[in-house]
């Protein structure tokens, strides 16, 4: 743990907030660059009653098989139909972090009391992105992954340089119409608003800017600015569409950094595949101010405060069906 001091010489577990200016300061702080939190609003939400625990259970029954080739006979009896239930368990977990600071930096430094605005800020946005990579952790690795242009696992994926091609789109959107995955008709809305906002019936895919590079170039790209009616119904941070996907565009989408070249996750999914899981009241991250002072005997004299953040979260594939995964690489990775 680092504690933040006014000091120009840190000790071992400080870090160093410069007592003295050596040049002009300016007070409008530079706004750090932060990624429009997305996925989320895809997810099926499911909020947790307290009290009831942490873990929850989704089940789904699977389909029945038709019946239309075999017809009855006459006093003889078929034999039954099993009815398969699947179950799918996760459980929320917390995570937090927090900065610690002394006394002085409240009442010496330069930014004043905005340094707590500052740091709650900060601590916000990380909190964001973090609940965003949760999500993303939680749906990669399933069992319907597509390697690129042919490929048949990532070692072939890095020798080969592949990238998406319109057959491998084209083998993701049959992969999920064949399992009868749903397409979405709405999304939640975002911000505080509550509620969902409709869209056309389409197949959602979320991409890095890399590989949405790649697709631009591919036959039956449709960048977002030539869709009919452009900007009313489009999606956040949507950048076009192809083969059905409406393209979802972030840089918080997995990279496998481990090899000679990046290999970059693709997602492309229907509705109810994933679900993010909260405990209610604790989706949206906490902010926890401790003052200077706050901490009794274990601050005794009364040097030390501490700002923090907090939630409550899991995120889980509910059907590997509807979710595929493409693995390529990028001609600008």
């Amino acid at each position: 743990m680092s504690r933040m001091v006014y000091t120009d010489t840190p000790q071992s577990g400080q870090t160093q907030l410069p007592a003295k200016l050596r040049e002009f300061y300016d007070r409008n702080t530079l706004e750090n660059a932060v990624e429009e939190l997305l996925i989320d609003a895809y997810a099926s939400q499911k909020s947790l009653p307290k009290f009831y625990g942490d873990g929850v259970r989704f089940s789904r029954y699977e389909r029945l098989p038709n019946f239309d080739d075999t017809p009855l006979v006459e006093g003889i009896v078929p034999a039954s139909t099993d009815l398969v239930k699947t179950d799918v368990e996760t459980a929320s977990q917390d995570f937090g972090q927090f900065i610690e600071f002394t006394d002085k930096i409240l009442v010496a430094h330069e930014d004043g009391q905005r340094l707590v605005k500052t740091m709650s800020d900060e601590l916000g946005k990380s909190a964001g992105e973090s609940q965003e990579n949760l999500l993303f952790k939680a749906i990669s690795g399933g069992s319907n992954i597509i390697y690129a242009d042919g490929c048949t696992d990532d070692t072939c994926v890095i020798n080969s340089k592949a990238k998406l091609t319109t057959t491998d789109l084209k083998v993701a959107r049959l992969a999920l119409r064949n399992q009868l995955a749903k397409k979405y008709t709405s999304i939640i809305k975002g911000s505080t608003k509550v509620g969902t906002q409709p869209i056309p019936a389409t197949y959602i895919m979320f991409a890095h800017p890399d590989v949405v590079a790649d697709l631009e170039n591919l036959v039956g790209w449709k960048a977002v600015e030539t869709y009919a009616g452009a900007g009313g119904n489009t999606l956040p941070q949507e950048v076009g569409s192809i083969d059905q996907f409406r393209v979802i565009e972030t840089t918080l989408v997995p990279i496998d950094d481990s090899g000679s070249e990046s290999v970059y996750k693709t997602f492309g999914f229907g509705m109810d595949s994933f679900a993010r899981v909260s405990i209610r009241g604790k989706k949206a991250p906490q902010f926890i101010f401790k003052n200077v002072g706050s901490a009794g005997s274990n601050d005794p004299l009364d040097q030390l405060g501490s700002s923090g953040v907090r939630f409550s979260q899991a995120g889980c594939i509910l059907n590997n069906s509807w979710l595929v995964e493409l693995h390529s690489t990028s001609s600008f990775g």
